[in-house]
């Protein structure tokens, strides 16, 4: 058997999707990844997947989607893969023709997260090609056999518009977070070290940290005015750590200079960093104040993984991970005062940290583990001979009348 999986960047195919291409490749079958070349295809190719890389533009343009949808169905035709599985707006739309097209065998689509597409908050721009990318979901998911969706809220959203049939659907929350490698035991401890005395943090510091691109509708500005808040006045030494950089060609991304700008003695702008394990360890409460739709967040999942406490907004997604007043809090998008009021408990009671924290760990590993997901996705989605499955939670038994 033969089977591609069609990705949008070559970090997302790395970072999110290594532990689904490994749990393919132990089926047995061929597995390729279609993604555009980068600085993870030595070690996508580790993995003994092979990558034959495409160029796609992550913005809106025609010229170049048109190339890319020429591209992928010669590859498609020419490997005639038995199952081809697309990933985000461009190969679920454009991929789910050229698949079908080029003769492959089922064709499948993800839903990780609707995202700005389809918040009341998107740029102007979206807003007046959203109807069009409607109607073309509309019509490459009548050319795929299933979709895969990671919460609820996006999985009734799609069936209420009518872009995608209820017996297409499978509800299987997030991709997953590998518990055996976030936890507190398998932290370096130097770097731990390291980390802390980076970002100025002492042994009582208290260290809020959020992991996520640099962008306006992540919520970046109301970290920072929860930062000065908190960072002043309270009688507890408070660091707020901001771990991700901007994106080239994204009109929502935060320039630099204002990062560096608003950098102070309870502010640091870390930028893109390889040691997230790390980081979330030398954290001890993470946060995610995104205002668009999520799929099921990665950064929240490996912080509760390290039995971190989490503060979010009340979103699609976010909503998943967080049991209020169990293991965090959520407020609503746009809201610093919000966000203050949820995080002064948590900076002023270690106690309560360590409760929350532990919550998030039993959740995580509940509900998110990187293991349950993938046999989940193999016997549900793939539709590959069932292997003994663990129950499916109420939530994700839910169906649609």
């Amino acid at each position: 058997m033969k089977i591609a999986l069609v990705v949008t960047d070559n970090f997302s195919a790395w970072n999110f999707r290594r532990g689904l291409l490994s749990a393919l490749l132990e089926t047995g079958a061929e597995v390729a990844i279609i993604t555009p070349s980068g600085a993870w295809d030595q070690h996508l190719r580790g993995l003994g997947v092979r990558h034959i890389p495409i160029q796609i533009d992550r913005f809106i343009n025609p010229a170049k989607d048109l190339k890319f949808a020429w591209s992928l169905y010669r590859i498609l035709k020419r490997e005639r893969f038995s199952i081809v599985h697309n990933f985000s707006i461009k190969p679920n739309i454009l991929g789910a023709f050229a698949a079908r097209w080029a003769g492959a065998g089922a064709v499948l689509g993800s839903v990780t997260g609707a995202g700005a597409m389809f918040s009341g908050d998107a740029p102007r721009l979206l807003q007046l090609v959203r109807p069009i990318i409607i109607t073309a979901y509309r019509a490459a998911f009548r050319h795929t056999d299933r979709v895969w969706f990671q919460n609820l809220d996006d999985l009734d959203l799609f069936v209420r518009s009518r872009i995608v049939a209820p017996d297409q659907t499978v509800l299987i929350r997030s991709s997953g977070v590998d518990t055996n490698q976030f936890r507190g035991d398998r932290c370096d401890a130097a770097k731990l070290g390291n980390i802390r005395a980076r970002i100025g943090a002492g042994p009582e510091t208290v260290v809020v940290t959020m992991v996520s691109r640099a962008l306006w509708n992540k919520g970046i500005s109301e970290f920072i005015q929860a930062s000065r808040v908190l960072g002043n006045g309270s009688g507890i030494d408070v660091k707020f750590v901001l771990a991700g950089d901007g994106e080239a060609g994204n009109p929502a991304t935060v320039p630099a200079r204002y990062l560096r700008e608003r950098e102070s003695s309870s502010f640091t702008w870390l930028g893109w960093t390889s040691d997230v394990r790390e980081l979330l360890g030398a954290s001890d409460i993470v946060t995610l104040l995104t205002w668009d739709r999520e799929g099921v967040p990665r950064s929240l999942l490996e912080a509760m993984a390290m039995a971190r406490p989490i503060v979010a907004t009340d979103v699609p997604g976010c909503r998943e991970v967080i049991d209020a007043g169990r293991n965090g809090y959520l407020v609503n998008p746009k809201n610093a005062a919000g966000v203050i009021e949820a995080l002064r408990p948590l900076i002023a009671d270690p106690g309560l940290r360590r409760r929350f924290g532990s919550e998030s760990r039993r959740k995580v590993v509940r509900e998110f583990d990187l293991d349950y997901v993938n046999r989940r996705l193999l016997a549900e989605l793939y539709r590959f001979p069932a292997r003994r499955q663990p129950p499916a939670t109420a939530l994700e038994q839910h169906t649609h009348v």
